[in-house]
């Protein structure tokens, strides 16, 4: 499916936020997924998330949760951005995307939202905070039973989550853990959320990176087919299926 690339320029309450985004070509409308940034900010492994969505048949948005403050040009600034941010900005910059993309004639208002490592703790906090999403996904989300500024953690609001989450993990991650990981799902189960996870033997975490050592390729390939599965059964009108 050929797709097409423009960056969003989203209003938030702070301030505009560049995004980008990646679509199929044509009017659509398509349902869209939040790709949530690790920590490291957005990069390679959430702009080609958001390619292989758009190739799939959704539009696929990457917000710059880092757009408050001058830009970061070393690692140690971009931790400083992420330490001095708080749950609250992050609910604001995920609601201001997804009132901007519901004022797109080409997003046909059907929303999910998958993150890696802290977008993938976004993805499970957003979950209970925005009914408008209709499916998450947690990639290796670490801090979920952290506090960032005022409010509960994200685990704290398990019983308010009201859309299916997929959990997938790696067996050799230390953030989250996979004793955390069954923290999380032990609560879902006893809440009667609709829920999937899958731990990923001999893998630990960032295995989702399309680089470096971290990098699994053949456990990319079968993530990706869990979470289409999950975004065309939960968010897409109609299934969708890749086409790579």
């Amino acid at each position: 499916m050929a797709i097409y690339h423009h960056i969003s320029l989203v209003q938030t309450p702070s301030g505009v936020m560049p995004s980008y985004t990646a679509s199929p070509e044509g009017p659509g409308p398509y349902p869209a997924i939040l790709v949530i940034q690790g920590q490291g900010g957005p990069g390679i492994t959430e702009f080609l998330a958001a390619e292989r969505l758009a190739e799939a048949g959704f539009v696929g948005i990457v917000p710059d949760l880092f757009h408050r403050g001058p830009l970061c040009t070393t690692r140690d600034e971009l931790q400083h951005r992420r330490r001095a941010m708080s749950n609250v900005d992050i609910i604001a910059d995920v609601n201001a995307t997804i009132d901007h993309l519901g004022q797109q004639s080409f997003v046909s208002g059907r929303f999910g939202i998958m993150g890696f490592c802290m977008g993938g703790r976004v993805s499970y906090m957003m979950a209970s905070r925005n009914p408008a999403i209709l499916a998450a996904v947690d990639c290796y989300g670490g801090g979920v039973f952290e506090q960032d500024g005022p409010g509960p953690t994200p685990f704290e609001t398990t019983a308010d989550i009201g859309c299916p989450v997929l959990i997938l993990d790696g067996e050799k991650d230390e953030s989250p853990s996979p004793e955390q990981v069954g923290r999380i799902v032990a609560e879902l189960e006893r809440l009667g959320k609709v829920h999937d996870v899958h731990i990923y033997p001999e893998v630990g975490h960032g295995f989702m990176s399309p680089n470096g050592p971290r990098s699994r390729p053949e456990v990319i390939e079968d993530a990706w087919s869990k979470i289409l599965d999950w975004f065309g059964r939960h968010v897409a009108a109609e299934p969708v299926a890749a086409e790579r």
